[in-house]
Order: structure tokens, then C-alpha cells, then sequence
């Protein structure tokens, strides 16, 4: 969840800067994260009943496969194209992760601490977020590009798809354990 934080948050405050250094005026750059956040609708709700119709590990990972489709877009095509590319590539991952990722936590370990798990999860999913815009700022300021940034993200997203099969879905989450029986 801290790699959601990661790329969200560099995104969430570079996409703009992004656009403007590759010759994209603001306003074009905000239309195109309206986009983003448009599709998002559809890939929250499609991630959601998907997730009920099969292992909510295996459909976390895909989403993460997406979102580093979505950055490695920006690294291959010239930015006038990449931007809208990614922004409906990612569109589909951007909030998509939260409901799956709480709802695993709470048929994993239980919804008796959900509260504090989520707690826990989000300060996680920040501080990766704060991180990464400070870090991202920084080597955007050495190198004058965000190809670096957007290539870790990638790196980063997939690793994060790879962790999210290996969760033990099927051993752990009361989702598939045998209901107790009536006496």
C-alpha cells in the first residue's frame, strides 16, 4: 500500500509541473487529471465487483500491473500523447487499491482492529506518498526530467503486483474458511 502512496502522491503533485516542463500548458494538464479522475469512478466500482467474484489479491495485483502500464506509457510516448494515455490507463488504478486493500486487511485479520489496521495502513500509504514528492522533487531538480521518478514507479508498481499475488488469500482470509457449523 506504501507504493499507492508513492505513486499517487508524486503524481498528485508532479503531473502538472510534469506537463508544463514538456511544453503542455496547465490547463490541458488539469483537464487531462479531470480525466484521471473521471475513469477512476469506473475503475473503483468495476475493481469492487470484480474483487467480490474472485480473489481480492489477485485482482490488487492487476491494478498494480495497470498503474505501471500507465507510468511506463510516460517514459515511451512524447508527453502530448503520454499524458492522456496515462491518465486513463491509470484512471482505472488510481483509488482502486483502497477498497481492496481494506477489505482484505479486514477478512485477514479480523474486523475487531479494523480501525486501527486502517489507521496504521494509511499513515503507511502517506508517508510513502510524502516521500516520494519531496524525493521526486529533488531529482527532478538534478536531472530536469521525470523519466528516473516514472521508471522507480514502475519498478516499484510491479514489485508491489508480485507481493500482492503471494498474499496467502486463500489460507487466511475468512472470506474462504468454512462457515461454522449449526449444532
Amino acid at each position: 500500500y506504501m507504493v499507492c502512496g508513492v505513486t499517487t502522491g508524486v503524481m498528485g503533485v508532479h503531473f502538472v509541473p510534469f506537463a508544463l516542463n514538456e511544453g503542455i500548458d496547465k490547463g490541458t494538464a488539469a483537464i487531462a487529471f479531470g480525466l484521471l479522475s473521471g475513469v477512476n469512478l469506473i475503475g473503483v466500482a468495476l475493481a469492487g465487483i470484480i474483487s467480490d467474484q474472485l480473489k481480492r489479491k489477485d485482482v490488487l495485483a492487476v491494478i498494480y500491473m495497470i498503474r505501471a502500464l500507465a507510468f511506463f506509457c510516460l517514459i515511451i510516448f512524447p508527453a502530448s500523447t503520454g499524458l492522456w494515455i496515462f491518465a486513463v490507463i491509470a484512471g482505472m488504478s488510481w483509488l482502486a487499491t483502497v477498497p481492496l486493500t481494506s477489505s482484505l486487511t479486514s477478512e485477514i485479520y479480523g474486523v475487531k482492529n479494523i480501525g486501527m489496521l486502517a489507521g496504521v495502513l494509511t499513515l503507511i500509504h502517506q508517508l510513502g506518498g510524502a516521500a516520494a514528492v519531496y524525493a521526486a522533487g529533488l531529482i527532478f531538480t538534478s536531472t530536469g526530467a521525470y523519466n528516473l521518478i516514472f521508471s522507480a514507479s514502475v519498478i516499484l508498481l510491479i514489485g508491489a503486483a508480485l507481493l500482492s499475488f503471494m498474499v496467502r488469500e486463500k489460507a487466511y482470509s475468512s472470506r474462504f474458511q468454512a462457515a461454522p457449523s449449526v449444532a
